[in-house]
């Protein structure tokens, strides 16, 4: 059995006090559901931001990527460079 919260429906332990996903007081409530559904806590967590953080998020994302794929660059130039001297071609 598990209780369910009465603001966003998760379910959560018999011994939760609060939720684990929106942190409300859990009531006592319980129920014998079992339904199967896919971990969406992240999506959950996204949708409930503003604007502000979603963008901020974003372009955290963007740079992250851009900085991997300039250091796979570099890297393969530097590695490039070194073969061609390596084997004198030029």
């Amino acid at each position: 059995m598990t209780k369910s919260c009465p603001n966003c429906k998760e379910k959560n332990r018999d011994s939760a006090k609060f939720c684990e996903q929106c942190g409300n007081i859990l009531n006592g409530e319980k129920t014998i559901k079992n339904k199967s559904k896919i971990n969406n806590a992240p999506i959950r967590w996204f949708k409930k931001q503003n604007t502000g953080v979603k963008i901020v998020l974003v372009i955290v994302g963007f740079c992250f990527v851009l900085i991997v794929i300039l250091g796979i660059a570099i890297f393969l130039f530097i590695f490039i460079q070194t073969f061609l001297k390596v084997h004198n071609i030029t």
